[in-house]
């Protein structure tokens, strides 16, 4: 069975591969405005389609058989934020929301990406881009926010990450094989980015894309290649970490912040909140974690918010073993970058990745974007060859 259709698969157009992959990915993207527009059967149809696509991808796999390793870990990574869950009677949608959402995105983008990279890449990019648009259309027409100020398609004016560096990064990696043509379509996401920031500004998202596009022009260069890897963004990130979140270097860096990026030493308030969730680890919870109680979970002055930080969200929700589980995931792919950092697709790829980094310094990153990024970074190939699922 599992061999008659790794044959169909291998015959399968790019256009049905594309569509399916189109498919498997966008309700992984859902948008905050279908909560909010009246019509609860909206949020019912993405869920049932994400479980719908939870299994396709879970078949693919098995079909396949590409990425155990990593895929494997994926799982581990879900099935160690679902015990606390269990443990502390917490809330197994918002599981399923986002670890067990985040361990299919990772193995469905570290599959495609390794079997079907041009494919997956375009759906992506499909998918990212309309939201992308529709989130800037919303902008245009509701300045004040669509149910509250700040919320337009997709969510929260910070979350426009979320679309922006999947759309940008598959992008700008589909154009690196198309050598000598303009790279229209790249140019016009940059464009609607910026509008989207320029009507409404995120800081966190302004820096991500202006470093990710210094990234992008610098990995032209060959030589500058072997410096800008997978390992350089992630050691950047943990030393960023160290230093804002445990060190507190903004309280140095006050003229900066307040003077050139119109932000506080707090970070907009963030800084009570890491310090609220390392006052809640105890031995206990440190090591075993509080599962995933809610989507906020830190009361700061009446308001319920996460962890506004990339591991401190992990490790609050899945303790230590989540926390090492993650590590290894970001180990594994950042290991793949190295390992084909002369090739430009894969300098891409290392860039969106950092990109993402340096939103998690201020972002929970909840959502399944970042996870895609991992994905595609644990598997993405140097060589400029199409590889099938036979071999």
């Amino acid at each position: 069975m599992c061999d008659t259709l790794r044959v169909l698969l291998n015959k399968a157009p790019r256009g049905a591969m594309t569509v399916l992959f189109c498919l498997l990915v966008a309700p992984f993207f859902r948008p905050q405005v279908i909560e909010h527009i009246g019509h609860p059967e909206l949020y019912d149809l993405y869920f049932w389609w994400r479980v719908a696509a939870s299994l396709v991808i879970l078949a693919l796999f098995l079909v396949v058989r590409c990425c155990k390793v990593f895929s494997a870990v994926a799982g581990l990574f879900a099935l160690s934020a679902f015990i606390p869950t269990l443990l502390f009677s917490g809330r197994l949608m918002v599981w399923f929301d986002q670890f067990f959402s985040f361990s299919m995105a990772m193995v469905l983008a570290a599959i495609a990406t390794r079997l079907w990279r041009k494919e997956f890449l375009s759906a992506l990019c499909f998918v990212t881009s309309v939201l992308l648009v529709c989130n800037c259309c919303s902008v245009i027409m509701f300045p004040d926010g669509i149910w509250a100020p700040h919320y337009y398609f997709f969510g929260n004016r910070n979350g426009i990450f979320l679309m922006m560096l999947p759309a940008l990064g598959s992008s700008f990696m589909l154009d690196s094989e198309r050598r000598g043509r303009l790279p229209i379509r790249s140019i016009l996401l940059v464009a609607v980015s910026a509008i989207n920031l320029m009507l409404d500004t995120s800081n966190t998202s302004s820096i991500a894309l202006v470093l990710f596009l210094i990234a992008v022009f610098l990995v032209r260069y060959k030589v500058l290649r072997q410096f800008l890897n997978g390992i350089t963004y992630a050691v950047a990130y943990l030393v960023a970490m160290l230093l804002f979140v445990f060190c507190r270097v903004g309280d140095v860096l006050k003229p900066v912040l307040e003077g050139v990026l119109r932000e506080d030493i707090t970070f907009s308030g963030r800084t009570p909140v890491w310090d609220a969730i390392l006052g809640t680890q105890d031995p206990f919870s440190a090591l075993i974690g509080h599962g995933t109680v809610d989507y906020g979970y830190i009361t700061i002055d009446g308001v319920t918010l996460n962890a506004h930080n990339l591991l401190l969200h992990i490790w609050y929700v899945g303790g230590l073993l989540t926390t090492v589980l993650f590590f290894g995931l970001v180990a594994y792919g950042v290991a793949n970058l190295y390992r084909g950092r002369v090739s430009k697709r894969v300098a891409l790829a290392a860039a969106m990745l950092g990109a993402f980094f340096i939103v998690g310094i201020t972002e929970a990153e909840p959502y399944c974007s970042f996870y895609f990024a991992l994905g595609i970074a644990a598997s993405i190939q140097p060589e400029a060859i199409r590889t099938r699922a036979s071999t």
